[in-house]
């Protein structure tokens, strides 16, 4: 027991010399009431503002959050898709700009504090899905279900196709780059029901490089960095199977870096502006777990991270990481909530330390664990 004791001793004054007086460990807090679900979709670049859906008696409205305010409606009937799409609602990087899809049709821009611009899709043959904005919401980007056509948009030229990358049909369009000239989107393997993520520029035209990993026609959740150097996506193997989290980056290619403990399949819901972290859902044996992976930690499980940085969380299941701040330090997603004995549904928000102290931090704590098994 004295050893027990020692150690952990040992370990919470490392800790508190590696982190920063001003960041002594994660800063978490849920998001809204867990009596009226609030389910966070994505960040601003500071970490300040939070887009989300709202729940209300008719449905869903887009809202944000932040420390501030709390949770403020902006009115916005939403649609809330049952399939398997992960980004219902994006917010710009400035924080200024809300994209999504409107309950009754088609994709919309939302200037915060002005009326709502929907985007009309001439063409479409279904249902048309509005995906992300630019940093500075000039620049949207969505596609069509039916015809699966990736597209981009902005007020002065409306939209404009992707096209499918060479050697592909139909395409998808997920993330954009902050300065909205690259976007990342998905294209089907003619007759081969598969497909491969591409980076392309917003001018309609395919860019030289191209993500050779394979992944499956169903892939819902890709991201870019906020630089546009780097693409995050759920790979599956050639059988089709679900697999692991593949990184690219330019001029380094393609990296699989893995699956959280436990988990056999992962989306990527959102990157950091350079690259180094991506947020996301895992899914296992445990059921869904949002995850994080960064250069310095690697891919890990979010709840098992923050909790070994001294913040309780038993009352809680972290669910889906859904956005993450520029500098991939602030990270928003959604979770359950158990409040007397009961569980809920309820977004959250957590600050974390920057990943190399926690790596450097989480190795000393392994080297701890492995001289009391030693000394046993």
């Amino acid at each position: 027991m004295r050893h027990l004791r020692g150690a952990a001793i040992l370990v919470a004054a490392l800790l508190h010399w590696l982190l920063p007086a001003e960041s002594p460990g994660a800063v978490f807090s849920g998001i809204g009431s867990y009596q009226s679900p609030f389910f966070a979709e994505g960040i601003g670049a500071d970490g300040a503002t939070v887009v989300g859906l709202q729940s209300v008696f008719a449905g869903y409205e887009a809202g944000l959050w932040s420390s501030d305010t709390g949770v403020v409606s902006t009115g916005v009937s939403v649609r809330y898709p049952t399939g398997s799409f992960s980004r219902r609602l994006s917010i710009s990087a400035d924080g200024g700009t809300i994209v999504g899809t409107l309950r009754n049709g088609g994709p919309f821009r939302l200037r915060i504090g002005e009326s709502v611009e929907p985007i009309v899709v001439p063409g479409a043959m279904t249902f048309t899905w509005g995906i992300a904005a630019s940093g500075s919401g000039d620049v949207v980007v969505g596609f069509d279900t039916g015809g699966l056509s990736a597209f981009r948009w902005t007020s002065d030229t409306g939209p404009i196709a992707f096209g499918a990358p060479e050697g592909t049909v139909l395409a998808r369009g997920f993330d954009l780059a902050a300065d909205g000239q690259r976007a990342v989107v998905a294209s089907s393997i003619a007759g081969s029901g598969t497909s491969r993520v591409f980076r392309v520029g917003t001018d309609g035209s395919s860019d030289d490089t191209t993500i050779t990993t394979w992944v499956s026609q169903g892939a819902n959740a890709l991201a870019i960095s906020g630089d546009g150097l780097s693409i995050a996506a759920p790979v599956r193997t050639l059988m089709n199977e679900p697999g692991p989290l593949a990184i690219w980056r330019e001029g380094l290619g393609v990296e699989v870096v893995g699956l959280p403990p436990g988990a056999h399949s992962v989306d990527a819901a959102a990157m950091s502006f350079d690259g180094q972290t991506v947020v996301g859902a895992a899914l296992g044996s445990s059921g869904v777990r949002a995850y994080l992976w960064s250069a310095d930690l690697g891919i890990v499980d979010l709840q098992t991270l923050i909790v070994a940085s001294g913040v309780d969380l038993s009352n809680w299941q972290l669910q889906r990481a859904t956005g993450v701040s520029s500098d991939g330090l602030t990270i928003v997603g959604q979770g359950l909530h158990r409040v007397n004995g009961e569980w809920f549904d309820q977004s959250w928000i957590v600050t974390i330390p920057s990943p190399s102290t926690l790596a450097v931090a989480s190795a000393v704590c392994g080297l701890i664990s492995v001289r009391r098994r030693r000394a046993k």
